[in-house]
């Protein structure tokens, strides 16, 4: 961040392996998890959605228009600081806006930004975490309408509509994860707690990704009208002047 000439502060994440039965049961749901999502969340997945949704929380309460959040394990592209001036100078309301994807993402062209990057409202939203902008309003939204949850984060805000927000992607992504040798991350602690056996872990998530793909292509008309709103949003902004 330093060399990108970007200021941060530093937030303490949630340690899901401390948090006491009580603590979990608190906000994890598992009778949530086991009508919505294909296994068990495990404790550290519990602490990372802790972690964003106090950050939301805390963007939602306070005074600012939003905020940039970021995980601890990313790399960087040189273009981030244009790109997130950018974003900031359109204002867009009411959105999360992913600024990494672990693939190539397809969906309906919002803005063309500098240095050739894209802002894409996707046709499926990409999973991952690691850092997005987000403004006031879709923070509100996710504090108050993510509790209990029975998914991980990064699965929940796939289901975007479920929010009541617009979940948006830059193209290419500006940040990549830092590879580690943490043996103690929150992917191992999700292989350990996928159902036994392949045939039962095959038919959970097949019954997870039809549900999902179900659910995906029933928001198309609310995307639509998302990407026609997220549109003039941009028109208006990008007038000389404004």
């Amino acid at each position: 961040m330093d060399a990108l000439h970007l200021p941060f502060s530093f937030f303490d994440a949630v340690d899901g392996s401390v948090l006491s039965a009580e603590q979990a049961a608190a906000s994890y749901d598992p009778a949530k998890n086991a009508a919505n999502f294909k296994r068990p969340i495990a404790r550290p997945e519990i602490g990372c959605y802790l972690s964003h949704y106090a950050l939301w929380e805390s963007i939602g309460q306070a005074g600012w228009p939003g905020a940039v959040i970021l995980e601890d394990d990313f790399e960087a592209s040189p273009s981030l600081p244009a790109v997130l001036s950018e974003l900031c100078r359109l204002q867009l309301s009411n959105c999360l806006i992913k600024l990494d994807t672990y693939k190539k993402v397809k969906g309906a062209l919002i803005a063309n930004l500098c240095d050739g990057i894209q802002l894409i409202f996707p046709y499926r939203a990409p999973g991952l975490t690691l850092g997005y902008v987000i403004d006031r309003q879709a923070a509100a939204n996710l504090a108050a309408k993510t509790q209990p949850f029975g998914r991980p984060v990064d699965i929940d805000l796939k289901h975007w509509w479920e929010f009541n927000i617009s979940v948006l992607a830059v193209q290419p992504a500006l940040l990549h994860p830092r590879q580690t040798q943490d043996e103690n991350g929150i992917e191992l602690t999700r292989r350990r707690t996928k159902p036994g056996g392949r045939f039962i872990r095959f038919a959970r998530n097949l019954e997870y990704q039809f549900a999902f793909w179900f659910r995906n292509v029933a928001a198309q008309r609310e995307r639509r009208q998302m990407v026609r709103q997220l549109k003039s949003e941009v028109l208006m902004k990008l007038q000389p002047g404004h």
